[in-house]
């Protein structure tokens, strides 16, 4: 996770994506929740309070990527998936299709405003 959070950084602070748009795909929930059943997170992350709760880790994981993000203006999309199940992982393919869309229709000063849609996943998991 440490080597996807500093990839995570390098690539957002790049001027190429400076006013792009970010999506942030947390895939593979499935196994996800097997590792920390068997890898207590707080082991390698001792600021991490939420136990074994698949919930609790991830947010405590989508925060790290949140925190990374110095540009003000731009907003990351998180995504939550499992790519096994394929009508889950169709389901965020449209709706990043929906998100970039919306985001062409936008002038050079405006950004587009988070949705609800990001958290479904996490609150299912």
């Amino acid at each position: 996770m440490q080597e996807a959070l500093l990839l995570f950084e390098a690539l957002i602070a790049l001027p190429w994506f400076k006013k792009s748009t970010i999506f942030l795909m947390l895939n593979k929930l499935d196994l996800f929740k097997q590792k920390i059943a068997d890898f207590p997170i707080a082991e390698w992350w001792p600021d991490y309070i939420g136990g074994d709760s698949c919930y609790a880790a991830l947010c405590y994981f989508t925060r790290k990527f949140l925190d990374l993000n110095k540009e003000p203006k731009r907003f990351i999309h998180v995504l939550y998936t499992d790519a096994t199940n394929t009508e889950t992982f169709r389901e965020t393919i449209r709706r990043m299709d929906d998100v970039l869309i919306q985001d062409q229709s936008l002038g050079p000063d405006q950004y587009l405003e988070p949705s609800s849609y990001e958290n479904d996943a996490l609150f299912a998991a």
